[in-house]
């Protein structure tokens, strides 16, 4: 937690975000852990839109390959998606209100 207080929360989540991935369900598990409590603590602000579309992919697959402590998993998956959507629902509304001022609309 201290490293990630010093460098920034996107770089440690950006360093472990693919071993979301991995085959191993209890790794996945203290992956899961360790970014929620680093954004948890430090929150999405510094995270951009490559690991944004890095963590959702790696949540969804640990989520559909889960096959233990369901419940557990839920409670990790429920605080990073929040904090994702939260980060993407504020670029969407930047973007669209670009559009609108710019008075064009990319169909």
């Amino acid at each position: 937690m201290e490293i990630a207080t010093k460098v920034g929360a996107a770089e440690i989540v950006g360093r472990v975000v693919d071993d979301l991935k991995d085959e191993a369900e209890q790794y996945r598990k203290m992956v899961m852990e360790t970014i929620d409590k680093i954004m948890s603590s430090l929150g999405a602000s510094d995270v951009d839109s490559r690991l944004e579309e890095q963590l959702i992919d790696g949540i969804l697959y640990a989520f559909q390959e889960q096959t233990t402590e369901v419940q557990t998993h839920f409670t990790h998956y429920h605080h990073q998606i929040t904090l994702v959507l939260v980060v993407v629902f504020q670029a969407l509304l930047s973007w669209s209100s670009a559009f609108v001022s710019s008075g064009t609309y990319p169909l």
